[in-house]
């Protein structure tokens, strides 16, 4: 799980391997700080990921959608799930 978003520390927590059950793991990575519509612009990610996951994204508040519009208007125009 590759984490982005304005709040996380990218470069300063290490990487993490979770085990999930014998023989399968789960790698954590905190990989960019900053909006995903700027990552998106900048190198070719899109093909990176094949879904996307919110936590706590605050899409309906009324000082945090506007920021959020970027980065949905690219997700959906792309067919990301």
């Amino acid at each position: 799980i590759d984490f982005v978003g304005p709040d996380i520390v990218a470069g300063k927590v290490q990487d993490r391997q979770v085990a999930i059950k014998e023989g399968s793991t789960l790698r954590l990575r905190w990989y960019y700080k900053g909006f995903l519509h700027n990552l998106l612009s900048k190198q070719d990610s899109k093909e990176k990921w094949n879904s996307f996951v919110f936590f706590n994204p605050g899409f309906g508040h009324p000082h945090l959608k506007k920021d959020w519009i970027p980065t949905l208007e690219q997700l959906i125009g792309k067919g990301h799930p």
